[in-house]
């Protein structure tokens, strides 16, 4: 043989190869878990992004809930007819659409 070996060197060999293997394979796992805390991290700062713009969409005044509207309506009851009618004249009614002339 060109090279000596211990009594025990190759079992000590394959010891340390199989370790080596483990180690690498823990390291692996150790990997794809910190991948699903990051892929789980990020699913939920979206998802709590959802939720505050949802909330926030919900929480806006529309066009028929603003105080504007509400001022608007006080002030309509109280006008005259031919002022209501000069601000009406040009809409135009169809089906299911009211666009201005």
């Amino acid at each position: 043989m060109p090279y000596r070996l211990p009594e025990d060197g190759l079992e000590v060999t394959r010891i340390r190869c199989h370790a080596a293997v483990k180690r690498a394979e823990a390291e692996c796992r150790v990997r794809r878990r910190s991948y699903r805390w990051a892929v789980s991290l990020a699913t939920v700062v979206v998802g709590v992004f959802v939720v505050l713009a949802g909330l926030e969409y919900v929480g806006r005044d529309t066009e028929f809930t603003s105080p504007h509207y509400e001022k608007l309506m006080s002030m309509m009851e109280n006008a005259p007819v031919d002022v209501v009618y000069d601000m009406s004249v040009d809409a135009v009614e169809y089906y299911e659409d009211v666009s201005m002339l």
